[in-house]
């Protein structure tokens, strides 16, 4: 939610990161990225969907490891703080997979009598 909070806190900073990384209309995806991690984050602390948004959340931070975080991504070079920024998208991955395993199953629907 942090994570969220700050795009759409700096959405220059935001497209800038963005737009450095090639993506198209930046502006536009900052705040869809960001506004899907606050509500993302919101569902799974109250328990709303947990499974399927672990999941979706595992895919968009995969591909956020991969495009911002990865060397590939910056051409070979890798700096200490994008190392790092890997390792914490793998960390969080894996917990969200924790989350999308061992959620609680879904309360049943009351029977009619």
């Amino acid at each position: 939610m942090l994570a969220g909070f700050s795009k759409l806190v700096a959405p220059d900073a935001t497209a800038a990161v963005f737009a450095s990384h090639g993506i198209v209309d930046p502006v536009v995806l900052g705040a869809v990225v960001g506004a899907l991690e606050i509500g993302a984050g919101v569902m799974l602390m109250w328990g709303i969907w947990q499974r399927k948004v672990a999941l979706v959340l595992m895919a968009c931070v995969a591909v956020l490891a991969v495009v911002f975080h990865s060397p590939l991504a910056l051409g070979g070079v890798a700096g200490r703080m994008h190392v790092l920024d890997l390792a914490l998208d793998v960390l969080v991955i894996f917990g969200l997979w924790r989350v999308a395993t061992m959620a609680a199953p879904p309360v049943p629907a009351p029977k009619a009598s």
